[in-house]
């Protein structure tokens, strides 16, 4: 877990943090919420209507949001924070901005979503 406090904190190379945690992480993280939702899917198909359904169904469909939540904050933190672990200052200012980014992306993508939902 070495490797999580030091992107958090700043304290890891910019190469790592966009390569490994950015693209293979979003690699993972996509997938599991893809496994997840296809869990979902066939168990809204077979589930009942009880109770206890319910609670699953609903723990099954926020578990992707909260996943794909989890890794963006995360994603835009460590590559805000470690930005300044270059040599070259172009490198700098384009890692801030794809953190920037990134969190925009995210809070219009979801925002819009929640505001459809109602």
């Amino acid at each position: 877990m070495g490797f999580v406090k030091r992107a958090w904190y700043g304290e890891e190379r910019l190469w790592k943090v966009f390569l490994i945690y950015g693209v293979l992480g979003y690699f993972i993280v996509v997938k599991l919420s893809m496994a997840v939702r296809t869990v979902t899917f066939n168990y809204i198909l077979t589930a009942d209507n009880s109770i206890l359904g319910t609670i699953i169904r609903f723990i099954l469909m926020v578990t992707p949001f909260v996943l794909l939540s989890m890794y963006v904050v995360y994603m835009s933190v460590g590559l805000w924070r470690c930005a300044r672990n270059v040599k070259t200052k172009f490198f700098y200012y384009v890692a801030r901005a794809i953190a920037f980014c990134l969190m925009l992306v995210y809070i219009v993508y979801f925002g819009i979503g929640f505001l459809i939902a109602l």
